[in-house]
């Protein structure tokens, strides 16, 4: 009977083994052999010009319009643990044309007119049913045939993570502007002629098509769709053939019951690895709450978070909250106490390493300690991290209560707080990096000020700090300015949120065409003193050059000024202070006159 009683003993091991592995996929997103971010999770979704590498290996997903391997090989040099896709619109064309899509490809209206997209005159639908046209220039195929091949040819994945898009709607949303479509080429409105359910019947099978194409030739690889919402399968979706959604452009969430649900049937039926994007949009990067509450809402589930403040994906900020380690979930995030309908209350989630806690009341609400620790699988007592960009909320001490804001916006919509809270005390400071434009500077903080005659530029730049730039919206690349008497100056000032040192860094781009300066002015403005010295502008182009370390008070009495008494053209790109008790010198000492390198204090 041994081996009855052996084999019994299997089938319980067996089933336990089943049951953590179903805990482990469904509330932490745990899969063997996959990249496994601790939480936070942190994304972005980033067009425009490409920023450097250092920015991008800030987060745990990478979505980023660009086909250069040597970009994902940088980003994976200093965070090998990132996933990196690619993205293109596959609305218009994927790319396989630039802008344009083959007169072929295009979708139609019932008197013969191409159909432009997103209020572009130059831009236009491309058709993914099978009643598109074969198209000579491109193997004689559809639209629908040959997208999957050329996007997995175009983001080599020997180097990608995957496959992921920008746009993709699963009904043409275009024509139902107009309600005037003509997919078969009839010339007959095809809503008159077959109904709604047709036309988006037709349209998903045409994406499902290239969905299942991808996953075909590609091996089953990751891959990633932005639709801007959930798939339901009352649509028609299949959510097995994808990894991963971009919830776009996401400023509240009013019925969070409804969304949690989305959220929950969600993540028991996509495939591993969940790679989901919560896109957040903030009306100012400094709106500290707005951040944590779409943080907050994204850590209901196992998604990745990001936050941009405005201009559809360039510009996006980082948080002190996006440098902690919570560890990962023991469970679901539970309602404390409700205040109204439709999910409207306190909820609390727990984590190995802390908690976070989230209002979805449209009214200020103010928990305890004590509320949260009747709550099943409380592991308190819990701490307040210490921060820099909001030290009075995030001040370090241990977590009595906390009063978490709560409205309605303009819109009508809820707009609530969060707070994420560890189970040691932590100090958590992302680098405070002061840039030549706004967007690239970190929230808390201000772009620096020039005085004297600066030159704003992009065209003639190389290598420079920059998140995104568009000259016609007047931001930019970096500035410079031509040798002179020192009356031109740039001034780089933090705002200090914790006194403490700080391991202080240079930026300066590459200026084609001009001969830099080797000796440009740097002068150190910290707590009880100054230090002054030169840096050869003409070297170490394109990368963070320590220009040492330095105590800084609490507060904006500390900066970096760069002045024009040089030898040559001085660029003011960007300086970053790093907060000291995580500091790891591994970046290059600038070079001074004569090679000596200026070495930290």
């Amino acid at each position: 009977m041994l081996w009855k009683k052996t084999t019994v003993v299997y089938i319980i091991l067996h089933r336990i083994v089943l049951m953590i592995m179903l805990f482990l996929v469904t509330f932490t997103g745990i899969v063997l052999g996959q990249n496994n971010p601790s939480y936070p999770r942190t994304g972005v979704m980033h067009f425009g010009r490409n920023a450097p590498a250092e920015w991008y290996a800030n987060f745990d997903l990478v979505l980023v319009r660009t086909m250069r391997t040597s970009l994902v090989q940088a980003i994976k040099s200093k965070n090998p643990d990132v996933f990196v896709f690619g993205v293109l619109d596959w609305n218009f064309g994927g790319g396989i044309e630039g802008t344009n899509v083959p007169s072929e490809w295009r979708t139609y209206d019932s008197k013969g007119n191409s159909m432009n997209i997103y209020n572009a005159n130059d831009r236009y639908t491309a058709n993914f049913t099978d009643f598109c046209k074969t198209s000579p220039n491109h193997d004689n195929k559809k639209y629908n045939e040959f997208l999957p091949g050329y996007l997995v040819a175009a983001h080599d994945q020997n180097f990608f993570d995957g496959i992921a898009t920008d746009g993709l709607w699963i009904r043409p949303r275009e024509s139902e502007k107009l309600w005037d479509i003509d997919l078969d080429r009839n010339s007959v409105n095809d809503y008159d002629e077959h109904g709604k359910d047709w036309v988006r019947e037709k349209w998903r099978n045409g994406v499902n098509k290239v969905v299942d194409e991808i996953n075909r030739i590609n091996n089953n690889r990751p891959i990633i769709i932005n639709s801007g919402r959930f798939h339901t399968e009352r649509e028609g979706y299949n959510w097995v053939d994808t990894n991963g959604i971009v919830l776009e452009h996401t400023e509240a969430v009013t019925d969070f019951n409804g969304f949690y649900n989305l959220y929950k049937d969600w993540m028991s039926k996509a495939r591993q690895p969940h790679l989901l994007l919560f896109d957040g949009l903030i009306n100012s990067k400094d709106d500290f709450s707005h951040m944590r509450y779409l943080l907050g809402i994204t850590m209901a589930g196992d998604g990745y978070f990001a936050c941009a403040e405005r201009d559809l994906h360039h510009y996006y900020s980082l948080y002190d909250e996006f440098e902690l380690d919570l560890g990962f979930p023991t469970g679901e995030m539970l309602e404390v106490y409700e205040t109204g309908s439709n999910g409207q209350g306190v909820w609390v989630r727990f984590f190995t390493k802390g908690a976070v806690i989230l209002n979805t009341s449209e009214l200020p609400q103010t928990i305890s300690d004590s509320q949260i620790s009747g709550v099943s699988g409380y592991n308190g007592p819990y701490y307040r991290f210490q921060g820099c960009q909001a030290p009075d909320f995030n001040n370090g001490q241990k977590f009595n209560q906390v009063m978490l804001d709560g409205r309605r916006d303009n819109k009508d919509r809820i707009i609530g707080d969060a707070i994420l809270l560890t189970r040691e005390p932590v100090t958590a400071i992302t680098d405070v990096i002061i840039d030549s434009d706004d967007e690239g500077t970190n929230p808390g903080s201000r772009e620096a000020v020039y005085t004297g005659n600066w030159t704003q530029e992009n065209d003639l730049t190389e290598n420079a700090w920059a998140i995104a730039y568009k000259a016609h919206k007047d931001r930019w690349a970096m500035a410079y300015t031509t040798a002179g008497d020192g009356s031109s100056t740039a001034k780089f000032t933090p705002n200090i949120g914790l006194s403490g040192k700080y391991v202080v860094y240079e930026w300066h781009g590459k200026l084609n065409g001009f001969n830099q300066a080797r000796n440009a002015p740097y002068e150190v403005k910290y707590a009880g003193g100054s230090k002054s010295f030169s840096i050869d502008q003409s070297i170490n182009q394109g990368q963070w050059n320590l220009l040492g370390e330095y105590q800084f008070n609490q507060g904006q009495s500390g900066y970096v000024k760069i002045t024009n008494k040089a030898d040559g053209v001085v660029v003011a790109d960007a300086i970053k202070f790093v907060y000291a008790e995580g500091f790891k010198s591994d970046n290059v000492a600038p070079i001074a006159p004569g090679g000596v390198s200026v070495t930290p204090k």
